[in-house]
């Protein structure tokens, strides 16, 4: 497995780390893997994740074949805030877009899974809803509506 910390998006404001299995070639035509896994901030928790859970996550899922991604959002992090006035949904919907970018481009995947945790989980659904390369979600901790029982 290869991990390279690296800036990415506009103005190179986002900071995230990849995961690539040996098995990834980025000189060949055609590399490896079908769909790669991106993890980001559980609200104001860097890219690494509680108690470490999205490098563990992320590891993991490198040693069984899949590259990864795990990233800081705009703001948060080591990454630096987006310019401009966007609102929240919508800037981190274009910081995850970045991240699907980035990990098709550098692991030759053509689809992605987002694992988002608590405050994750909804921009999970919004950026599954925006982008057809988002082919699953994985949520944690998500939301919840309270019921009488």
């Amino acid at each position: 497995m290869r991990e390279h910390t690296l800036q990415f998006g506009a103005r190179d404001r986002l900071v995230g780390t990849i995961c690539l299995p040996d098995s990834v070639d980025l000189t060949a035509a055609t590399p490896g893997a079908e769909i790669g896994v991106i993890s980001f901030n559980a609200g104001f928790i860097s890219r690494h994740g509680p108690h470490r859970l999205n490098v563990k996550l992320s590891r993991l899922l490198t040693d069984r074949g899949f590259p990864s991604l795990r990233f800081d959002l705009s703001g948060l992090g080591d990454s630096n805030p987006s310019p401009g006035d966007l609102e929240i949904s919508a800037r981190t919907r274009q910081d995850l877009k970045d991240a699907v970018d980035l990990l098709t481009a550098r692991a030759g995947v053509e689809k992605v899974i987002l694992v988002g945790l608590c405050s994750g989980t909804d921009a999970c659904l919004d950026a599954a809803a925006a982008d057809a390369r988002v082919a699953g979600i994985y949520l944690l901790d998500p939301w919840a509506f309270p019921t009488p029982r």
